[in-house]
């Protein structure tokens, strides 16, 4: 079982060997500043100020995401539990309008006004609704079965991806728009789950949710928890939740040079023409004038590390050969937290040991997590049952 698309892995090891240059162009530099590939690290890269986080907060606030009262595609039963698939209109003040759809799943035998749990998936490829296949929903329930028995499960898919719901004969639709991964993303769930609440009178409480998220998905959950104060929980799985570490250089040294390993991890033909590319000359060369500014923005508004102060009580779990997303990520973010003063909120798993490899960016890798997962979200939500932790 994969949480990540198929072959879409990025050899670290290999990429180590990219070496920074301190200097790669005549242009005029700031002393001691690392330029590599036209782009000065140093100002991309340097911790963010209260100032770009204050910026950020204020720049959501003003988007205001809302959803058109959804339209439901279709209607299936699968796995004891009625999935239905609804299409919105999602509009936020920075972001582009689309058109988006979601998945909503509703457990045989749920009570009235039962817990909300979204679930943000990983990848670029979009997410399965059901079936076998390794991202479905029917695939998780089976994974978590207390969690999933006794929530409403919310399945946002990603603008421009498809949400793939042909296992249970409902076809595959396709959001539109343009990617944006980390940003406009959290505002198409934000919007998803005021719609749901909408649409679902009785069924699932406008109160109670909390989210789990896979990979890019769980740094997308992360930023949407730190948004939304309703949300009681978050489980995080190999998060890429903070961009001011070692191994996020290494891997804008990949993408810079066309690393095809790099290129494919989610997000980061997206980051690379959006916020890399428009720092550098035509020929590639530094810039000493590029707006920095805002590329640095885009970095912040990425970060959910930087945004600790806003987390819900948190569940972190990543395998330390995790070759998709290394492990450094969630060490920086750990930091990151503590540093903060919102250490007491976190709490982190790592498992295993030895050199990055295949087949450890998923949670099976990682079996003990399964039940610690079920324990925390469910001891977070009011009356219901815990499982035992393994």
């Amino acid at each position: 079982m994969r949480f990540f698309p198929p072959l879409r892995t990025v050899a670290l090891a290999g990429l180590a060997l990219l070496v920074l240059p301190a200097c790669d162009s005549a242009d005029p530099q700031p002393p001691g500043d690392s330029i590599a590939f036209g782009i000065n690290y140093t100002r991309l890269f340097a911790p963010a100020t209260d100032a770009e986080v204050a910026a950020v907060r204020a720049e959501w606030t003003a988007r205001n995401p809302t959803s058109s009262t959804p339209t439901v595609v279709g209607t299936a039963t699968e796995g004891g539990a009625t999935i239905t698939v609804v299409s919105h209109t999602v509009t936020a003040t920075g972001c582009e309008t689309v058109t988006h759809y979601a998945a909503i799943r509703v457990p045989d035998g749920l009570p009235a006004d039962a817990p909300m749990l979204v679930v943000h998936h990983g990848g670029d490829d979009g997410f399965r609704v059901g079936g076998s296949g390794d991202t479905g929903l029917t695939a998780l329930a089976a994974l978590y079965p207390d969690l999933f028995a006794a929530t409403v499960q919310v399945a946002p898919v990603y603008r421009s991806e498809p949400l793939d719901a042909s296992a249970i004969g409902l076809g595959t639709l396709t959001a539109s728009g343009a990617p944006s991964p980390w940003d406009c993303d959290v505002d198409d769930a934000i919007a998803t789950v005021d719609a749901v609440i909408g649409a679902f009178p009785g069924v699932v409480s406008a109160t109670e949710r909390v989210a789990m998220g896979f990979s890019r998905g769980a740094n997308t959950a992360a930023l949407h928890a730190a948004r939304d104060p309703e949300m009681d929980a978050l489980v995080d799985y190999y998060g890429p939740t903070d961009f001011y570490n070692d191994a996020v250089q290494l891997l804008t040294t990949g993408v810079l040079t066309g690393n095809a390993g790099a290129l494919g991890l989610p997000g980061a033909q997206y980051l690379l023409d959006n916020v890399l590319l428009p720092l550098r000359n035509a020929d590639g060369s530094y810039n000493a004038g590029a707006d920095y500014a805002t590329a640095r923005l885009a970095i912040v508004r990425r970060s959910a590390s930087v945004f600790a102060t806003s987390l819900p009580d948190t569940q972190v779990h990543h395998h330390r050969q995790d070759n998709v997303v290394p492990v450094g990520f969630t060490e920086a973010f750990e930091a990151e937290v503590d540093a903060r003063g919102a250490g007491s909120r976190v709490e982190v798993f790592y498992y295993g040991s030895g050199a990055q490899a295949a087949g450890f960016h998923t949670p099976t890798a990682m079996p003990e997590s399964l039940a610690r997962v079920q324990t925390f979200l469910l001891g977070q939500l009011t009356g219901l049952t815990t499982v035992a932790a393994n």
